[in-house]
């Protein structure tokens, strides 16, 4: 209360500090002790890392809680239990949580209990899952049922518990609750003597626990969070406690409300969150994106557009050829809604190709030739696309169906059509592109999206970024990957220059390099893993004509983006975030030098972003929940999957219009700068490289092959990044092989979504539940031949390398040894390839790890290749070979001393306390009475000891003593 007064005089008086309202306090009620105090309290949680905020609930909601306690019979400790619970549940996001809780209590049946001195405490688990349709009543009486059947165990040590837990070395819970519900001030006033008062009762006690919650009842109920400040800071504690205050007056005044309804954010926390999550600029005349394009190139027609190697269009030839290819189009049947295939490589006929398809009013289906046919005929079919534009080389590699039309880009002649675009009306509600993604059932799924949204999302990107005429932008994405769509429209439509990389470049951090070079590239985008060998490259620096580096497609550490901007100095380095299902990205962060984490930022203009609990209620700042989009940017929908889109476009709780949200399945939370932090995947999709993956459409493939029983695929952190390994088990009589799984699944998946390692497993682990344990998979074991030792001196140091690169023991590599079956990647070959390039001045060939990806084979590679410096040796190999007085400790004890061994400077479980006495004392009765307690309990005058096995506790001969010094002048 006192601490409350201070902050409502500091709210009228802002001019004056905390010490001030202090020191007028203590001249007007002479509690000087009080506010000295708190002075040193403050000043010990500075030292100590822990802190203590208090929060007391008046007289009218103690009763009101006391009341609903009696009318559900439960006692008021089970009221604040379940309301922890469900506030652990709510900011955890876990459907079952678990707590510590104090339980205390002199057990009848120890003889002698009632003579030892001391607390009978202990702390047990509290494992609780509110269920979201359980009344508070409800509810309240299921954790008050659970509470009396723990009480059956209540004097079990709680590393028994965790011993059978199974928790090895984890704590089983990291918050504490304790229920202090003793009436220290009422026993102190019935037993003293007539004429002494006792007043303010203040202690102090920590824990070694992140956030205790100690709550004490009388008149009031006194809630006290003890937090480790290194864990939370005070802002934090201050939400979380307004937060439970309220949910304790919602379980107080509507005891049949449904939990799940329980709103944590109230007030202005909603209006804020809401703020944060919606991006309101606009955006004048917008336009359709060819549209925009064709005016440019009616502006500037001589301005170049587009750069191939020694190819190069203007924006009036690049339109010219657009228009005439999109009028044989129409000619072909196509108009708005219509889905057209492009199955071409990276090219000038690429580009033209996806213009003409938007210009005729049709929606382009990019096609990537390298994926497997057994692929591409799904895509193909599943499209409904009935025209095929491609190339005459490319054709072969196409499984075509019988009544799809094909289009030979590079040989067709439409030389006689017209040179102006059709006069086809296409509006912003009509489909723009459809781009698959992987699926969950072992195929993949369209995402439709609309012209409207395209254009707000490339308006948006202008006016943050602002490209001019002297811009280049390098087209390197594969174009099945949306953020290709910008790199090829936004600077079209802008006036700038489309520079587009040849096939295979975008892996090659030599080959980006020297194209930023020729073409004077100043914006390019980079997936966070490639960034990661982009910015390692020595060339790096000779980038001068950098402006703008946009990464996206994965989350993009700290360090690296920190190491880029210094590498980089004066590069703008932009992190964007968005699913292909909402037109490329909704969120944008631009990174600053020093940040310990590089959020996915604000959402773009017109674009809303939600973090949603279960029941799609507003989250807390800080509290990790679902991300959820609305507005513009939204795309249709999924094609042909009216369910599938039903399930992940729902309707939008916040849009009094009638607007949809985006279940994205992305963890997310609002850092206090209103940012969003991304935080990883709800469900079993990932991102490899920036591409997302259904783990389930690769465990779908697996599972198809003859002789696999189960199959489970995982993500998981190399010393390249994320990589794929999955785990199999063999159906009885059946014998399944490593390599003969990886051809299969490269027939049927790209080569990014199949597993750097497949382990073979007699049974998956499985938890409780009967559900796949996927923390108790094994590490993974990469496949080896027969070991054969390195020969010869580039052997033996590509082998090294090899061990470094891949993050395995050196004698693991044979001569005989596939890179990527040992766990490589193409992320870790370009690694390998500059650490080659640094340590010998060997320049191999990218393309060389792919061709002779056995070590055997790729040494003579390595010898053969050009030597861009004196060749120096590498580092050496280095071969790895294989009834005295003494008594035990009670739990309790041991936990203590642990605790101390951990930490000897940690003021946990040490609890002060002071009591104010007003009146006569008679000091002789307080001397004699601790006379008694010391002669009685040896506990009192006893040590630790450790000796070679342990420690035991020493009862030590130690006299009473007694001092009264004199403070009356202190």
């Amino acid at each position: 209360r006192y601490r409350d007064y201070i902050a409502w005089l500091q709210q009228r008086d802002t001019k004056a500090d905390e010490v001030y309202w202090r020191e007028q306090l203590a001249k007007l009620d002479g509690s000087t002790w009080l506010a000295n105090a708190l002075l040193r309290e403050e000043s010990y949680q500075q030292e100590s890392g822990y802190g203590e905020h208090r929060v007391t609930l008046d007289a009218m909601l103690t009763q009101r809680l006391e009341q609903l306690a009696r009318e559900e019979r439960v006692t008021v400790n089970t009221v604040i239990q379940a309301a922890w619970a469900l506030m652990l549940q709510r900011y955890t996001g876990q459907r079952a949580v678990v707590f510590g809780a104090t339980v205390s209590g002199r057990p009848t049946d120890l003889v002698g209990s009632q003579q030892l001195l001391g607390l009978f405490i202990n702390t047990l688990p509290v494992v609780l899952a509110p269920r979201a349709e359980q009344t508070v009543g409800d509810w309240l009486r299921e954790v008050q049922a659970q509470g009396l059947s723990m009480r059956e165990h209540e004097h079990t040590p709680l590393n028994e518990i965790q011993r059978w837990a199974g928790a090895g070395g984890r704590g089983l819970f990291d918050t504490l609750v304790v229920y202090e519900n003793y009436p220290v001030d009422a026993a102190f006033k019935e037993a003293a003597p007539a004429g002494l008062k006792f007043g303010e009762i203040a202690n102090r006690e920590e824990t070694n626990y992140p956030l205790t919650l100690a709550v004490s009842q009388a008149a009031t109920i006194d809630m006290r969070y003890g937090f480790a400040t290194e864990a939370f800071d005070e802002g934090a504690i201050g939400q979380i406690a307004s937060q439970m205050t309220r949910l304790l007056e919602a379980f107080a005044q509507h005891r049949d409300m449904r939990i799940g309804n329980a709103a944590l954010p109230v007030g202005d926390e909603v209006t804020g969150l809401l703020s944060w999550g919606v991006g309101t600029k606009g955006y004048d005349d917008i336009g359709l994106v060819h549209q925009r394009i064709a005016r440019e190139a009616q502006a500037h027609p001589e301005r170049v557009a587009v750069v191939y190697g020694e190819t190069q269009l203007s924006y009036g030839e690049l339109d010219a050829q657009a228009n005439r290819l999109a009028q044989r189009l129409a000619k072909l049947g196509v108009g708005p809604e219509m889905r057209v295939g492009i199955a071409v490589e990276r090219s000038v006929e690429m580009v033209v190709g996806l213009l003409a398809i938007l210009k005729a009013g049709g929606a382009y289906v990019p096609l990537d030739p390298e994926y497997p046919r057994e692929r591409l005929a799904y895509m193909l079919e599943d499209s409904g696309v009935a025209l095929l534009l491609t190339q005459s080389w490319v054709r072969e590699r196409l499984p075509v169906a019988e009544g799809v039309t094909l289009l030979e880009l590079d040989v067709v002649d439409v030389s006689a059509e017209p040179a102006v675009a059709p006069q086809i009306s296409v509006h912003g509600g009509n489909l723009a592109y459809v781009i698959y993604t992987s699926g969950s059932t072992g195929r993949p799924k369209g995402a439709a999206n609309r012209h409207s949204a395209l254009s707000n999302r490339l308006a948006w990107m202008q006016s943050a970024y602002v490209l001019e005429e002297t811009d280049v932008v390098l087209q390197k994405t594969p174009f099945s990957f949306d953020v290709s769509v910008w790199e090829f429209f936004w600077p079209l439509m802008t006036g700038a220059r489309l520079a587009v990389a040849e096939p295979g470049a975008h892996r090659d951090p030599q080959r980006l390099v020297e194209l930023i070079g020729e073409y004077g590239v100043t914006t390019l985008h980079f997936v966070p893993s490639m960034l990661q060998a982009f910015a390692a490259h020595e060339g790096v620096k000779t980038c001068r004509k950098l402006k703008r580096i946009v990464c996206s497609g994965e989350a993009l550490p700290a360090d690296l983006a920190n190491r880029t901007l210094e590498q980089l100095p004066g590069v703008g380095l932009y992190n964007l975030y968005g699913p292909t299902e909402a037109a490329i990205d909704v969120t944008h962060w631009t990174c600053r030098t020093g940040d310990e984490v590089v959020p996915i930022g604000r959402p773009i203009g017109n674009v809303s972003t939600h973090v949603l609990d279960a029941q799609m209620n507003l989250v807390p700042r800080g509290v990790a929940g679902e991300l959820y989009l609305g507005g513009v940017g939204l795309a249709r929908g999924y094609l042909n999957r009216a369910t599938l889109t039903a399930e992940r476009f729902v309707p939008d709780p916040f849009d009094a219009n009638g607007g949809r949200l985006y279940r994205t399945g992305d963890l997310a939370r609002w850092t206090n700068e209103g940012a969003l932090e991304y935080l990883g995947r709800i469900d079993h999709q990932v991102k490899v490289r920036g591409l997302r993956i259904e783990l389930g459409e690769i465990e779908a493939q697996l599972v198809a092959q003859a002789g696999v029983r189960e199959a489970v695929v995982t993500a998981q952190e190399g010393p390249g990044g994320t990589r794929l390994i999955a785990y199999v088990t063999a159906h009885p009589d059946h014998t399944v092989e490593q390599q003969a799984l990886r051809e299969a699944l490269l027939r049927q998946l790209p080569d990014y979504m199949v597993p750097s390692a497949i382990m073979v497993l007699e049974a998956l682990p499985l938890n409780p539940n009967g559900k796949v344990d996927r923390k108790a998979l094994p590490a993974p074991e990469y496949q080896t031949r027969s070991y054969e030792a390195p020969q010869g001196e580039t052997e033996e140091a590509l082998a090294q390398i090899w061990s470094e690169v891949l993050g395995i023991d050196i004698e693991q590599v044979s001569r005989t040894d596939n890179f990527f079956e040992l766990g490589g990647d193409s992320i870790l070959a370009i690694k390998l390839v500059s650490r080659i390039r640094k340590t010998h001045g060997i320049e191999l060939p990218l393309q060389d790890v792919f061709k002779h990806p056995l070590l055997a084979d790729l040494a003579p590679a390595m010898t053969k290749a050009e030597h861009i410096e004196p060749a120096r040796p590498g580092s050496a190999i280095v071969r790895r070979t294989g009834g005295d007085g003494s008594a035990p400790l009670s739990h309790a004890q041991e936990r203590l001393w642990f605790l101390w061994r951990l930490d000897r400077n940690s003021p946990a479980y040490n609890t002060a306390g002071a009591i104010r006495l007003q009146g006569e004392l008679d000091t002789s009765k307080v001397r004699r009475t601790l006379a008694v307690i010391h002669a009685r309990h040896q506990v009192l005058h006893s040590r630790f000891e450790e000796n070679g096995e342990g420690v035991r506790q020493q009862v030590a001969n130690v006299p009473f003593s007694w001092s009264e010094p004199d403070l009356s002048q202190e």
